[in-house]
């Protein structure tokens, strides 16, 4: 996954709350900023991306465990 990619995020039943609220909050659709799959200690050490909401409204950015997310290309 490449920084600038726009994507679709949804999150799966066995997500944390975080992970729901924050796609609920500013998503579903996110552009990647970072994509190096981070291990976040602050997040129980999970591989992670940093994404930014595509609303430019929005001045969100935060890091989301790849683990819990279906993550889906748009254009």
């Amino acid at each position: 996954m490449l920084p600038g990619i726009k994507v679709k995020l949804t999150a799966k039943k066995s997500a944390s709350n975080r992970t729901k609220n924050r796609i609920h909050e500013h998503g579903p659709f996110f552009v990647v900023k970072a994509a190096e799959g981070r291990h976040i200690p602050g997040l129980k050490d999970l591989l992670c991306i940093l994404v930014r909401p595509l609303d430019e409204n929005d001045d969100w950015l935060g890091w989301m465990p790849i683990s819990e997310m279906e993550i889906e290309e748009v254009a």
